[in-house]
């Protein structure tokens, strides 16, 4: 009776443990603004990190993604790591080798700021903003399956026929003699016993 109770637990332990692994991360950013000028496009926000899961041998990779149809492209990661995986990616220069922004996780840090730049493409205007966020271990394994999160539409090109300026134009009077004047004063002033 007790190995039949043992198998059933077990097997509602491997059913249990999955799921909750899968449990999504949801991270909403605030202040999100896209912008673009003639050639490039800027974004910034502000990502909430305080939800994140945490240890120090685990890291969070947080990879905003611009998607539209089958074009994508993924911009600079912001990695928001434990303890031991912090001082592990400093020492190897991670950083700057992937090109990513590196925090150190900690209890006051509660949101991170996020900024970056890519050149614009037409495919862009009407795309989609995303945040893939990921959980790495200390071997950078990924520990839970990859989380994306919808924030925004891109639309990066306004519509032509949304404004359409109107001109008004008021004629002169017509003059019958033209005649135009000027008049200038100018004015010496020498005063007596000074020097200036």
């Amino acid at each position: 009776m007790n190995k039949i109770l043992l198998n059933i637990i077990s097997a509602a332990a491997l059913f249990i443990a999955p799921s909750a692994l899968a449990l999504p991360v949801y991270v909403q950013p605030k202040d999100v603004k896209v912008e673009k000028t003639e050639s490039t496009v800027y974004v910034s926000t502000q990502i909430p990190v305080s939800d994140l899961k945490r240890g120090t041998t685990r890291e969070a990779w947080i990879t905003p993604i611009i998607k539209n149809g089958s074009d994508s492209l993924e911009l600079p990661a912001v990695v928001v790591a434990g303890r031991s995986r912090y001082y592990q990616a400093l020492r190897y220069n991670i950083p700057a080798k992937k090109g990513i922004t590196l925090y150190h996780q900690s209890s006051t840090l509660t949101e991170v700021p996020y900024e970056a730049k890519t050149p614009y493409q037409k495919w862009m205007n009407g795309a989609q903003l995303s945040l893939r966020v990921q959980y790495k271990g200390c071997c950078g394994d990924e520990l839970e399956p990859i989380t994306i999160v919808p924030i925004t539409r891109i639309e990066l090109e306004g519509n032509p026929e949304r404004f359409k300026p109107t001109f008004n134009w008021i004629a002169p009077q017509a003059e019958a003699v033209k005649q135009r004047e000027l008049r200038g004063q100018a004015y010496i002033d020498f005063p007596v016993n000074k020097t200036v």
